[in-house]
Formats: structure tokens, sequence, C-alpha cells
């Protein structure tokens, strides 16, 4: 019962690309190449950064999971170019890249996040509007949970795409960067 992250970019869909159609650009399961290699938007750039973290009950990061426990998630991003927004998606899943677990918005959702769902089905975790920094260059998502499976399914994999946009509607002068998975 390990988890597994991946950051990545997202594109600058202002609503997020799942929402446009049977869009994934996390990395994952149906990962639509083009997304973080400069088809749509820049090549990945050191400029942003991005990093993902299950949180259990008492507020420690987790790095193996409790079937059927419910995590907080965490998307802690910068861009060193102080960019004025972001775009993320979130996926998890397991080693033959079906979901596993189950995303939630929780008891207080916040409107700037939503749930989608694309291929196979697989959840997409994805910005509703522009996410604005708090700080100037810093971004950490809204909260948002996963509750692992019942029972142990193998190894979780958290697939991440932060993408650093100039709010311009346009591809182009936006920052995406892809990380490591989270397992």
């Amino acid at each position: 019962s390990t988890i597994i992250a991946s950051s990545i970019v997202l594109s600058s869909y202002e609503f997020g690309p799942a929402a446009f159609g049977t869009v994934n650009c996390t990395g994952s399961t149906g990962d639509i190449a083009s997304c973080s290699r400069g088809t749509c938007h820049s090549p990945n750039t050191a400029n942003t950064t991005v990093e993902i973290k299950l949180i259990d009950s008492l507020g420690n990061t987790i790095t193996q999971y409790h079937p059927g426990s419910t995590y907080k998630v965490k998307v802690i991003g910068s861009n060193s170019a102080l960019l004025p927004g972001y775009g993320v998606q979130v996926s998890c899943v397991n080693s033959r890249e079906k979901q596993i677990g189950i995303f939630s918005l929780g008891p207080t959702p916040n409107d700037s996040i939503h749930i989608t769902y694309v291929i196979h089905p697989l959840q997409i975790i994805e910005h509703s509007r522009p996410l604005i920094p708090s700080v100037a260059g810093s971004y950490v998502t809204p909260d948002f949970f996963w509750t692992a499976p019942t029972s142990d399914s193998g190894n979780a994999t958290f697939y991440v795409m932060l993408n650093a946009v100039n709010r311009d509607n346009n591809y182009t002068g936006d920052q995406p960067n892809s990380g490591t998975p989270l397992v």
C-alpha cells in the first residue's frame, strides 16, 4: 500500500481541459502526450515547481495508505516568473493504470476545483477557473480528499500537473513543469 505521486504541468484551459471533453494531461492513463511536451504549451520549465502531499487526520504527511482511510491532498507549487495564475489536474491509478481510491471535495467544497471523469473511467481533479496564488509566485490547492480503497489494492500512484499561466487566453508564455510521481 504505497503512494506514488507525479508532478506534471497543465494546459491553460480556463475551466480545465477535461471540462471540454475527455482531456487528461496528468501523465496517467489516457494522458494526451501534447499537454506537457510543448504542443499546447511551452516545454517544461524549471521556473515552475510542483509537489503533491497526502496528509492524514493528524496532520502528518504519509507515504503509505491504510485501506478505507481518507487523506487530505495538497498540491504545492511555485513560479519564479510570478505568473498570475495556475491550472491543475490530479489523477490516481494503480499499477494496471486503473482508477484507485476515490477523490472528493470534502464537507466545504471550494468552487475553484471540481471532479470530472475521463476515459476508463478515471477521476480527475482540476481547476474550474484560473487559480490565483495567495502569495506572488506561490500556489497551494484548495483542500480536496482521497479515500483509499477498502482493501489493499497495491500501490497508488498520484499524477499531478501544474501550469503557471499568464492569463492571456493563449497557450504561449505559460510555464508548465513536471515532477516525479508520488507513490
